[in-house]
């Protein structure tokens, strides 16, 4: 009986010592990665980090206001084409219209024509 409660009590002890050796391997890990985190705030802390955050920063703003004014000169060149367009499109009906008049007078001389011819031939 002696060997069996003796082999037990080692027994829970080695278990024992296995958990406290696990509980310290995980909080030997929680503090090691604890100080790399530590070690990385201080890293955003330090000036030179902070002067290439700000440029960044800084080069974010530019690039925005570069596609802001990109975008205002987009507009203005599709403004200039639809001008361009429309102006060519006026000149087109306009020069539409112009043959319609020619045509227009034309008919109206051969009218004349046809009415002159008509007068003269039941006038004899």
């Amino acid at each position: 009986m002696v060997g069996r409660e003796g082999r037990k009590r080692t027994e829970k002890k080695l278990t024992k010592l296995r958990r406290s050796e696990h509980r310290s391997e995980e909080s030997f890990e929680v503090t090691y990665l604890n100080e790399l985190m530590r070690e990385l705030m201080q890293l955003h802390r330090t000036p030179e980090v902070q002067a290439e955050i700000e440029n960044v920063k800084e080069l974010l703003r530019l690039a925005s206001s570069l596609s802001v004014e990109a975008s205002i000169e987009a507009a203005e060149g599709n403004e200039q084409i639809a001008r361009e367009l429309a102006s060519s499109r006026a000149r087109e009906i306009g020069a539409g219209l112009e043959q319609i008049r020619e045509r227009l007078m034309l008919e109206q001389k051969v009218r004349e024509e046809v009415r002159k011819e008509l007068n003269d031939r039941y006038d004899n």
